[in-house]
């Protein structure tokens, strides 16, 4: 439902909004070895990004020269995230499930950044 409710704002802004892809290699176990900065200028805005695997591609996002803005339900826990990804994150509180959220949270971003790349629905 949250994944429909984000595409159908999306669709409806007037600002185009393309999905970016980031590969690497894991090195073998060792962690990341890649030091590719193909998101390097790109704004992601990613929901469910205070824990978990959204706070995990958002570190992965960072780490590829894109910033990024973590909305979650719980400002404790994203306050929390966005500290620890460190200056390329921001966190923004925002409930998925009510679409004035979601359309806030797309404009505050747009208006911030002055453009949202790619949105990430966790």
């Amino acid at each position: 439902m949250a994944a429909l409710l984000i595409r159908s704002i999306v669709r409806r802004s007037k600002r185009p909004v393309a999905t970016v892809s980031a590969s690497y290699s894991t090195g073998g176990g060792r962690g990341c070895t890649c030091t590719s900065k193909k998101l390097e200028g790109k704004v992601a805005l990613i929901t469910g990004g205070a824990s978990g695997l959204g706070k995990a591609t958002a570190g992965e996002f960072i780490h590829h020269g894109a910033r990024v803005v973590i909305v979650d339900s719980n400002a404790e826990s994203g306050t929390k995230a966005a500290k620890e990804l460190g200056v390329s994150a921001e966190f923004m509180r925002c409930d998925v499930t009510v679409e004035a959220d979601i359309a806030r949270a797309i404009e505050t971003t747009v208006e911030r950044h002055g453009k949202l790349v790619l949105e990430l629905n966790l």
